[in-house]
């Protein structure tokens, strides 16, 4: 059977929401208390807003 004649973005769209469903749901559901903020982190380590698009660049780069 040929798949020539199938779409090939709902297999994407639906492995695009089930990443997106299981990341919200391990950041929701991941607590980053007062022990990670007490934690001795070197000097060189990027602000935490910067973690996500680099990530994602990082990602995207590996995709292409």
């Amino acid at each position: 059977m040929s798949d020539a004649g199938r779409p090939l973005w709902r297999p994407l769209l639906v492995a695009f929401a089930v990443a997106v469903a299981a990341s919200t749901g391990g950041a929701a559901l991941t607590p980053i208390g007062p022990w990670y903020d007490a934690l001795v982190k070197p000097p060189w380590q990027p602000p935490g807003w910067l973690f996500g698009p680099v990530w994602t660049t990082i990602y995207a780069c590996v995709v292409t």
